[in-house]
């Protein structure tokens, strides 16, 4: 059987596989779910609206929440990789994850990493993109992703994300 709202393919009747496909329907759905998490760093706050930064020195919890949150952002967007997982270790780019909870789901998220690297690509409606690598830069801050959960859209989530991500990391 496969569900026609979060698309898991399961076996009717298999309690494991029913059990399975409720969770990710949900995680899905609605958003991670969100209790509150030991030591997390809210940057913003606004009524049931809450910012939280999550980086590599974050607590393996908060680290796993975002990778939810990439999971359901995956989904959507069909990314033949993920975008985000917890237990990569630390590198050169310095990975800032901002994840944006409403009332108790985690409806955005929006990573933000160092960059040595910049490709410019040009193209118009008759042509492939023609991307080339630009020369070598001194590192800098990129947005490598934002998302924003289908039924949140199009209320300033992703516009505060990014004015939040600025602030925080001084830009």
């Amino acid at each position: 059987m496969k569900c026609p709202k979060c698309g898991m393919g399961y076996v009717s009747g298999l309690t494991e596989d029913e059990d399975n496909h409720l969770q990710y329907c949900d995680l899905i759905v609605n958003g991670p779910p969100l209790d509150i998490l030991e030591g997390e760093c809210v940057i913003w706050s606004k009524a049931n609206d809450r910012i939280l930064l999550v980086t590599d020195n974050s607590p393996e919890e908060q680290r796993k929440l975002a990778q939810d949150a990439s999971i359901c952002a995956n989904y959507e967007m069909h990314y033949d990789l993920g975008i985000y997982r917890h237990y990569d270790p630390p590198d050169e780019r310095q990975v800032q994850i901002f994840l944006y909870v409403r009332a108790s789901r985690v409806v955005g998220i929006c990573l933000i990493e160092r960059r040595t690297a910049v490709w410019r690509c040009t193209w118009n409606a008759n042509e492939h993109p023609i991307c080339v690598e630009q020369p070598k830069i001194t590192s800098m801050w990129s947005a490598g992703f934002v998302w924003v959960h289908n039924q949140c859209r199009q209320t300033g989530i992703a516009y505060t994300l990014f004015k939040e991500a600025k602030r925080t990391l001084n830009l």
